[in-house]
């Protein structure tokens, strides 16, 4: 999942989720101590990710058969 991307990253409000044009995806978001903060299904296109306290958390998006994994950081 090369064109997975989140923006803007570093934030201190809202940021995106950037999918690919097709496909459905399983968007987890972990904080920095393992916990699992939120597990959602998307579709292609952009995902408005969720509010959450400040902090770092790595999602992991899955989908196509393959996943990736993203450093988020809010503010």
């Amino acid at each position: 999942l090369r064109e997975v991307s989140i923006f803007p990253n570093p934030t201190s409000a809202r940021s995106t989720l950037i999918l690919p044009e097709f496909g459905l995806y399983n968007v987890k978001v972990f904080a920095n101590t393992g916990a699992l903060v939120v597990e959602r299904s998307a579709v292609a296109g952009n995902v408005t990710l969720p509010n959450v306290n400040a902090g770092a958390y790595i999602l992991v998006v899955a989908g196509e058969g393959t996943s990736t994994t993203l450093k988020w950081l809010v503010n």
